[in-house]
């Protein structure tokens, strides 16, 4: 399973369609008190990773567009998890889901709801709540299954085949790519988030940044192209 994280905390998402957006419609309900939106940068795309994610054997990866592009409806009604230290990953501690999904650029932007009356901590520190983890910006990162590297001889490993089975948001700083980004979006600035509202540009991304990721469960290949069975980054 892949995960990875990390952008800019002030991420506007334009309501104008990103080419191939996805949607997942939920039924709108005015003032649900556990459903909040949230945006972001999931992670980049074509984009090396800043360093190798645990298990890739010392190799920075790439997503390539073509396979995130054909990925993209599997994001939909995945969960969003996040450790109580907000350090990485904890698939069993899901806060919510994704409902939306768009390529802009280099960005993979997501948007969806937090179940923000069970897990008040996640709208807290994202808001800048939480004294006590100082001014850390949240990013985003993905988890996958079914990559397939194109050369496992290469120095950075290029995915052009995944499938996502969730994300998580944790701290900017951990993700393996680290212009990945995490906000809270209240019902002044958008409509519901499970609606049909399109997604909203993102902000620039340095390309020089990445997100932090996890790497787990890679089968040993000695052949040019192999697979990745179980990743988080």
């Amino acid at each position: 399973m892949i995960s990875g994280c990390g952008c800019d905390a002030a991420l506007k998402l334009s309501c104008r369609a990103a080419a191939g957006a996805v949607l997942l419609p939920l039924p709108e309900v005015a003032r649900h008190p556990n459903r909040v939106g949230f945006e972001g940068v999931l992670t980049l795309i074509d984009t090396p990773s800043d360093r190798a994610p645990d298990g890739a054997r010392g190799h920075r990866i790439v997503l390539s567009r073509e396979a995130v592009e054909a990925a993209l409806p599997s994001l939909m009604g995945m969960a969003v998890n996040f450790r109580d230290d907000w350090s990485g990953h904890n698939p069993r501690q899901k806060a919510g889901i994704i409902t939306q999904a768009a390529i802009e650029g280099r960005q993979l932007l997501v948007r969806g709801v937090v179940y923000a009356r069970d897990f008040p901590e996640i709208v807290a520190r994202a808001e800048g709540g939480d004294a006590g983890r100082g001014d850390r910006p949240l990013g985003m990162s993905f988890e996958m299954v079914g990559g397939h590297v194109r050369d496992m001889r290469s120095k950075i490993w290029r995915l052009w085949q995944l499938t996502f089975v969730g994300a998580a948001v944790l701290e900017r700083e951990r993700a393996a790519w680290r212009s990945s980004s995490f906000r809270i979006v209240h019902a002044s600035e958008a409509a519901d988030p499970g609606s049909s509202t399109g997604l909203r540009q993102g902000a620039q991304a340095d390309p020089r940044r990445g997100q932090d990721s996890r790497w787990d469960h890679m089968k040993p290949e000695e052949a040019q192209t192999g697979s990745a069975g179980s990743v988080a980054a």
